[in-house]
């Protein structure tokens, strides 16, 4: 079941407003919860040890969850954006090495470069980069 941004934080809220914790459901108590060495919190008819248990040790650990699960969740959408970003980078560079090829293809060949062979953002990125691009060549070149 997904819960959505507005209920997580909903339930954090009611989390909020509650007594604080840590509880303790010690063996002995009937039908409590202890928080605390000064309170007792009345839990109804909950006769079984284990379901205080989870009572107790859910006051802390919900809140915790709901807390971890909106961390996880932005962490998601910042990772999701990164590798889109990644992505868009990966596509650009795939474009440049095939204007690369045209152009090295196209000397090799010994004739003109047809211009309507690439794309016209390439051209001009190529254009940009192309003083970096020819001392990155020179320098491996040199070695």
């Amino acid at each position: 079941m997904k819960m959505t941004e507005d209920e997580i934080k909903a339930d954090l809220a009611i989390c909020d407003v509650a007594t604080p914790g840590p509880w303790d459901a010690p063996e002995d108590a009937q039908n409590d919860i202890v928080w605390g060495p000064d309170y007792l919190i009345g839990v109804g008819t909950m006769h079984d040890i284990a379901d205080r248990r989870f009572v107790a040790a859910a006051r802390t650990g919900y809140p915790k969850a709901l807390r971890y699960l909106l961390k996880a969740r932005q962490d998601n959408r910042d990772l999701r954006l990164i590798a889109y970003r990644r992505l868009v980078q990966v596509e650009r560079l795939q474009q440049q090495i095939e204007a690369l090829k045209k152009i090295a293809q196209a000397r090799l060949e010994n004739r003109p470069l047809d211009l309507d062979e690439i794309d016209e953002h390439t051209i001009k990125r190529l254009q940009r980069e192309g003083m970096e691009l020819r001392s990155l060549i020179a320098d491996a070149v040199s070695k």
